[in-house]
């Protein structure tokens, strides 16, 4: 049985874009409307859900403000877990207890040995369980739910 390429498929419905406004499409077929965002040289391009222009519009901005906010850079793409785990600590010492911060850092302590060098963008779950076979030998059972949560 062969496999069928779902977008050079032959039943696959093509649709005509018509520029609105500046990062508003409209689909002529269905009277929908769509945006198209760039941000960070990537661009997003998302159904609005509707076919009333006003609401479209307004939708958009929403869309706007949300695709500003993302983080882009080198600096956010290529972190590890070592970093982004002391940099998560410092945001969570402003809301917890310090016995709780200090729990925290012991269990990262014991994470640290099989994840800390690893991109948090490819951590996977086989890493996971390279953890979980590593750690849950010398683990009492309280601790090892503490590694957990923190993970």
């Amino acid at each position: 049985m062969s496999k069928i390429d779902k977008k050079n498929s032959p039943t696959r419905k093509l649709y005509t874009f018509k520029r609105v406004s500046e990062n508003l499409y409209k689909v002529v077929e269905t009277g929908g409307y769509y945006a198209l965002v760039k941000r960070g040289g990537k661009q997003i391009r998302r159904s609005l859900k509707t076919t009333d222009k006003a609401l479209a519009k307004r939708r958009l901005s929403e869309l706007k403000q949300k695709a500003s906010k993302l983080r882009t850079g080198k600096e956010h793409a290529s972190i590890t877990f070592e970093k982004y785990s002391d940099r998560w600590i410092k945001a969570k010492a402003a809301s917890l207890k310090s016995k709780t911060i200090g729990r925290i850092k012991d269990c990262l302590k014991g994470i640290r040995p099989y994840l800390g060098n690893n991109l948090i963008r490819n951590i996977t779950y086989q890493d996971c369980e390279l953890w979980l076979i590593g750690r849950r030998k010398e683990l009492k059972p309280s601790a090892y739910r503490l590694e957990v949560f923190t993970l």
